[in-house]
């Protein structure tokens, strides 16, 4: 291969290094706009509320155990002294069922936004409290205390007018906090001392509603759960230790259903265990985050990715155009049209951020297409291979549209492309004399 043709190959090489610093520059910019996009999404979570998770409710009744405890005194007699134990018996609900509903908005700061929610959460449980708590203490050795209701929820924050409750028919009053610490942070019912002397069956209705950001989920708490929910939102992301049974997405929104067993989760266990502990428990749980269909600095910080194959092949179609045509362009060429096909990345983020990203990419598609073609149309003597050039520009920049847009078969497409690009290559270049080429005449 002649001198010539090879210092043209390093020169070209040369000038797709020096484009990678324009590129990274803007990849740069895309990341510190993400930057900016988390932290206004965490400053509205801070005045409102982050990700929900909701779980309850819980029964807690606290007990006295009379007991005699034995001892020596000074002569070695065996006493016996009362002493009174405090402990707290844990009840799970035998089911579980939640009715729920949810709407979405975004809140904005400057050009960013966050898609928060409100949800309206309808209870209802039933508990089965065994005689005596279902203990082996004789009865007149154990002495039931008020019992409360207790329910989780992460963001307290996000609760907006007094939960309303009942139990066994009867209104009782919320209050702040869980009052077990094992829970985290929640509200609670204060009940009535409760006749243990036998088995009884109990009831408990609740509503309230509840703000958050991107996650609401839930906990399974019962012995067997049922949560029905129902949004305006037709981007949801069900994610958790379990799925939904039952789901439909459509425009308008979507409904799921969960149905969780104690069977399949650990919960239970984990809960009965829990009563006199105050270590935090690690819950199973699930839950639909409300995502955003088009997240733009994501799909800008793909489109960056492939900038370097725009520069090679747009270079290369140019090498091909010189070695086919017997024509020479300048270094200088190539960088301008180089630099044209970076600033293609940088419009894109800039406009994405005013106006929906497909019409964003549009534009600055047919900005940078228009203006390559304009000044190919003089480097190149016309008209005809200007157009040329805009026609594989245009094909190019619908092919790493189909690629964002196609997520799960982007490796696929982008594989197809270059090995469509290269065939292209190997074919127009069959009858090349490459010894031939650039060998002084």
């Amino acid at each position: 291969m002649q001198k010539n043709l090879v210092l043209r190959v390093l020169t070209i090489g040369l000038l797709m290094a020096i484009l990678m610093i324009p590129l990274s520059m803007i990849q740069g910019v895309v990341h510190e706009r993400a930057g900016n996009q988390k932290q206004v999404v965490q400053a509205i979570a801070a005045s409102l509320a982050g990700p929900q998770a909701v779980s309850g409710p819980i029964l807690l009744i606290p007990y006295v155990e009379r007991q005699l405890k034995a001892s020596l005194d000074e002569r070695g007699r065996e006493i016996k002294t009362p002493v009174e134990l405090e402990r707290r018996a844990l009840f799970v609900p035998e089911r579980v069922d939640i009715t729920a509903s949810a709407d979405t908005e975004s809140r904005h700061r400057g050009l960013y936004k966050a898609l928060v929610y409100r949800s309206r959460i309808k209870v209802s449980a039933e508990f089965v409290v065994p005689a005596h708590l279902g203990t082996t203490i004789a009865p007149g050795q154990l002495i039931p205390g008020k019992g409360w209701l207790a329910w989780c929820v992460t963001d307290v924050r996000g609760l907006g007018a007094a939960p309303r409750i009942t139990w066994a028919g009867a209104a009782i009053e919320a209050g702040p906090g869980t009052r077990l610490e094992a829970l985290g942070s929640g509200f609670h019912a204060d009940l009535p001392v409760l006749d243990i002397s036998a088995p009884a069956r109990y009831t408990v209705a609740a509503e309230f509603e509840l703000a958050g950001t991107s996650d609401l989920g839930w906990v399974p708490v019962g012995k067997a759960n049922r949560v029905d929910l129902k949004a305006g939102w037709p981007h949801p992301n069900f994610g958790g230790g379990f799925l939904p049974v039952k789901r439909e997405v459509s425009d308008h929104g979507f409904s799921a259903t969960w149905e969780v067993s104690h069977l399949s989760s650990r919960n239970v266990g984990l809960l009965s265990d829990a009563a006199n502990k105050s270590v935090k428990l690690d819950l199973d749980s699930f839950e639909v985050a409300f995502i955003e269909p088009v997240n733009l600095y994501l799909l800008a910080e793909r489109a960056t990715k492939y900038g370097v194959l725009f520069i090679v092949l747009t270079f290369g179609g140019f090498f091909l155009y010189e070695t086919l045509r017997r024509w020479r362009l300048h270094p200088l060429q190539y960088g301008l049209v180089g630099l044209a096909l970076a600033v293609f990345f940088l419009l894109l983020i800039a406009l994405s951020e005013h106006i929906a990203f497909v019409w964003a990419y549009v534009a600055a598609a047919a900005a940078g297409v228009s203006l390559i073609t304009y000044y190919l149309a003089h480097v190149l003597g016309g008209w005809r291979p200007a157009l040329l050039f805009c026609a594989m520009l245009s094909m190019l920049y619908a092919a790493l549209f189909g690629l964002l847009q196609s997520e799960d078969n982007a490796l696929v497409m982008g594989a197809l492309l270059v090995f469509a690009m290269l065939a292209a290559i190997m074919v127009l270049t069959r009858r090349i004399d490459w010894y031939a080429v650039g060998a002084p005449e």
